[in-house]
């Protein structure tokens, strides 16, 4: 027992003792008539008008005296801004014999659901018993079927659906199946190997500005979403380290726990709208996707038309191609989490020859047709001619390693690697990349078309 007050800080709520101002609110959530009873065990009475009192009397009691076990069976979920109590995490054992135990949530109040605060608690429940409990190897998690809120929970945690106990559950009448989640330790730890708190904390880059319009994407995804938002993750050149602040985009992605409707589209349509006229620095130049969990797992083309918005496109459904096989990996392997667990547990691993056959397919699918006919006109500005020459690059690397770098990674090895003919045109790329001035092209169509032809020689390789 201990009698020193303890806090675990989280993004947006707190878990702390419990204090004598939330006995007067948890009696009164307790009483008949509140929507959360609908979802938390419906199938369990509530507590009487008697027992309800007692409870209280006995926290009471437990408040004045600071008497709390060490590690605490119960916490309470505050708001972190006015500290009031919004609902509990729990846990209790299943198996004292064999160090089995199983953790509970419940947030009281409807208007606090579906915007990721449960998953924060639970997250934050889980590293304290974890770091509390060292002899457990795993925690459960007990729902039903009806509760579809916190079957997603669970998953998005990282908890496996280990059980289901067929029609184990009454509810109104009808039959409900019976849940079991559980994690393993080893699983959290890889899952959040720096802690799960790591994840909610830290400000996702080093740029003010740019964490700033993060910030409002990020309130304007929950918003929106809800339960259905898994993850908000960075790739490109925020992730790579690459980024420039003259030249670079914002590039992002948002997982989904399911398909979109069109009410839920336009609603986001909405929000990238106000994001943009917000005046902030960096609000129009957010370019990314919003990608179902189950689609995001491997590139499939039959099911890769999502929603996205760009510097150059508004919001709307488009086909993703093959160079978002390369996405995925870079997203897998360096992707910056602003919110949501490690996007490892997400993506499958993508091999050395599907990002080669991608970045092959990309670069013939757009490249080779800048070479035929008159020459493009959007390409005449150096910046343009930068950043194709530098793709070509970048492109010729991935398919003779079998990897994925930056833009001027793969331009000190193209100096390297493609002698005098090439390299003085990619020095002069580099030099280029903030020149809005047009220039002769010439040069930069034959390198787009060294690059096509080395490429339809490898294409026959792979």
């Amino acid at each position: 027992m201990t009698d020193i007050p303890f806090t675990l800080n989280g993004a947006r709520v707190v878990l702390r003792d419990w204090r004598e101002a939330d006995l007067a609110p948890f009696a009164t959530w307790l009483r008949p008539g509140h929507r959360w009873k609908e979802l938390d065990g419906p199938y369990y009475p509530l507590p009487s008008a008697g027992d309800v009192t007692a409870m209280v009397e006995r926290d009471r009691a437990a408040i004045a005296a600071g008497d709390w076990p060490t590690p605490r069976t119960n916490l309470v979920i505050a708001d972190k801004q006015s500290d009031a109590l919004i609902g509990l995490v729990t846990w209790s054992w299943e198996s004292e014999e064999t160090y089995w135990p199983v953790v509970g949530i419940v947030l009281y109040d409807p208007a606090t659901w579906g915007q990721g605060l449960g998953y924060e608690a639970l997250g934050l429940w889980g590293d304290y018993l974890f770091a509390g409990l060292p002899q457990i190897a795993r925690l459960d998690l007990r729902t039903w079927s009806g509760n579809i809120g916190m079957a997603r929970l669970a998953a998005k945690l990282g908890y496996t659906l280990e059980a289901r106990f067929r029609k184990a559950r009454i509810v109104k009448g009808a039959y409900y199946d019976g849940l079991g989640y559980g994690v393993l330790r080893e699983e959290w730890r890889e899952r959040y190997p720096d802690g799960f708190a790591a994840y909610l904390n830290a400000d996702p880059t080093p740029y003010p500005d740019v964490n700033a319009v993060l910030r409002l994407l990020l309130e304007g995804v929950r918003a929106i979403l809800g339960a259905d938002l898994v993850g908000l993750y960075l790739y490109g050149s925020l992730s790579s380290g690459d980024f420039d602040p003259v030249s670079s985009d914002i590039d992002f992605l948002v997982v989904t726990a399911r398909e979109l409707s069109g009410d839920t589209l336009a609603g986001l349509r909405a929000m990238h709208a106000r994001i943009a006229a917000s005046g902030l620095p960096w609000a129009t130049k957010l370019e990314g996707s919003y990608i179902p969990q189950t689609a995001l797992r491997r590139h499939d083309r039959a099911n890769a038309r999502h929603p996205s918005i760009g510097v150059d496109w508004d919001f709307g459904i488009g086909q993703h191609g093959s160079d978002w096989v390369i996405q995925r990996h870079i997203i897998r392997e360096q992707g910056v989490v602003v919110w949501g667990p490690p996007p490892r547990t997400l993506i499958d691993p993508v091999t050395p020859d599907e990002l080669r056959a991608a970045a092959i397919d990309t670069a013939l699918d757009f490249w080779a047709a800048q070479t035929q006919g008159p020459q493009p006109k959007w390409l005449r500005p150096r910046a343009y001619q930068a950043f194709a020459i530098l793709t070509m690059c970048r492109v010729l690397y991935t398919v003779e390693r079998g990897e994925v770098v930056s833009k001027p990674v793969a331009a000190a090895w193209a100096c390297a690697a493609l002698g005098r003919r090439w390299s003085p045109l990619v020095e002069r790329a580099l030099t280029w990349r903030h020149d809005a001035r047009p220039d002769d092209m010439t040069e930069m169509i034959s390198f787009i078309q060294y690059t096509v032809d080395r490429l339809r020689q490898a294409r026959h390789v792979l």
